[in-house]
């Protein structure tokens, strides 16, 4: 029998979703100790409630918002540079570079951003109280192992807080 047990523990809910991301990831990998596959297991299911709920208050549907996004994403690409193929040139990350006709793209972003005004704004005030809840902190349970039982590669931060001992303790 694996000696699993059960630990109360504080943390903000964007390290409760990230932990659940975590085990998401890790629930189909192959070559895991079973040990920690089974502990992956049962905390992603005990985890999967409390995600959603996270997720839940953190998603923002407005449909001004989504409509602004899509028209702002349109002429994002409309006026992007292109290499000899026609394709987008992006910078360092990722984003698609505006150089060539920069002065034409933020005369009419502007006027975009000015007729979505109160659509941002909303957003803004809603992106702002979801990061001030992601950082409220709450008890979670979670089912823990001997340390031994972890395979090499797990991250330094789970084993902190997935494992029996109270490392935190020798801190």
């Amino acid at each position: 029998m694996i000696p699993f047990t059960k630990k109360k523990i504080r943390m903000n809910n964007q390290t409760i979703a990230d932990m659940f991301q975590y085990f998401n990831s890790q629930i189909s990998q192959k070559g895991l100790k079973k040990e920690y596959s089974m502990l992956v297991y049962i905390n992603s299911m005990k985890l999967n409630e409390t995600y959603n709920e996270i997720v839940s208050k953190c998603n923002y549907s407005d449909p001004e918002f989504i409509k602004f996004t899509e028209e702002e994403r349109k002429m994002v690409l409309e006026y992007a540079d292109r290499n000899e193929q026609g394709e987008v040139k992006v910078d360092s990350r990722n984003q698609p570079l505006i150089i060539e006709r920069i002065v034409e793209f933020n005369e009419l972003h502007d006027k975009l951003r000015e007729d979505n005004k109160e659509a941002i704004e909303k957003f803004e005030a809603f992106k702002a109280e979801s990061d001030k809840y992601l950082q409220e902190v709450r008890e979670i349970e979670v089912v823990t192992m001997d340390i031994s039982q972890f395979p090499d590669e797990v991250e330094p931060k789970w084993i902190g807080i997935l494992n029996i001992n109270d490392y935190a303790s020798m801190i």
